[in-house]
């Protein structure tokens, strides 16, 4: 679309087209009148103040590979630092100040909103995924490790106090047996704490897939069904609330998406629980 000379051009591609557009002194000529007085207003103005496009895509199926893909980064980045900090504080720290300062900026940090987390992950993440990456914004490894970071006070006093339950006989029997003291946190003490840390990695799940306010900063609200870790999407979480944030709010969609939601923690429920099961009964841990 070309009005007058040397003004930019507007292409649509196929697929795309306008579905509003107003002109600065009219009203939209689209929404009130129809295309026909659209077409006959386009040909005499010379400005227009507003455009709308209806284009490709817009449902869930991106919101939901940007979940899972979510979902697997952050567990990928939060687990291992989460229990392996448990680990040490647990079985290897000594009590005294360091620990117990270290404890209580844990505990602040579980109280921090998350908010502030999605504004640090924006200045720190981003920048540092652009730079190593093809990305130019937010993207989803950004707003995993964002996640991760919000994530990593529940993972760590969780995996704790389930490895704080462990009797202290089964580290006492396996010493005695001559097992060094990282062959029985190993092979003793952490399999004993499995449905602990499986239960830390089920709140962790739920935190993932129910976190919007900090992926807005962190990895964007772009709702489109091609999805690249690098690349701005949206998850679950915050494509509902671009829904419930449009003129008008679209309230059967974003009901769809939260039943979804709650489908996928369903099924995530059991799965863990399944491989809980069938862990604990092949490695013998009664609980």
């Amino acid at each position: 679309i070309n009005k007058g000379i040397g003004t930019d051009n507007l292409v649509l591609e196929p697929g795309y087209s306008i579905i509003r557009i107003a002109y600065n002194d009219a009203p939209s000529s689209l929404s009130r009148f129809g295309a026909e007085q659209m077409i006959n207003d386009f040909d005499q103005k010379d400005h227009f103040r507003e455009l709308e496009f209806f284009t490709p895509g817009g449902g869930i199926r991106g919101s939901i590979i940007t979940t899972l893909y979510l979902i697997f980064f952050t567990l990928l980045f939060a687990l291992p630092i989460g229990i392996g900090a448990a680990l040490y504080l647990n079985e290897y720290a000594k009590a005294n100040r360091f620990t117990k300062m270290v404890r209580s900026f844990i505990e602040t940090l579980t109280g921090v909103p998350s908010i502030i987390y999605g504004l640090m992950g924006l200045a720190i993440f981003v920048p540092f995924i652009v730079n190593i990456t093809s990305a130019t914004g937010g993207n989803i490894l950004s707003g995993a490790m964002t996640l991760a970071v919000i994530l990593l006070p529940v993972v760590i006093r969780t995996t704790e106090e389930a490895l704080k339950v462990v009797p202290d006989d089964y580290r006492y029997a396996s010493l005695a047996l001559g097992a060094s003291r990282t062959q029985t946190t190993f092979k003793v003490v952490l399999p004993s704490a499995v449905p602990g840390i499986l239960t830390a990695t089920l709140l962790a799940i739920g935190r993932i897939i129910g976190e919007s306010a900090a992926l807005v900063f962190a990895i964007g609200t772009a709702i489109k069904d091609e999805i690249r870790i690098t690349e701005q999407s949206t998850s679950l979480a915050v494509h509902i609330w671009s829904m419930m944030t449009d003129e008008p709010a679209n309230i059967e969609l974003s009901s769809t998406i939260a039943l979804i939601i709650l489908m996928i923690v369903l099924v995530l429920n059991l799965s863990i629980k399944l491989i809980t099961k069938r862990f604990m009964k092949r490695y013998g841990v009664i609980v």
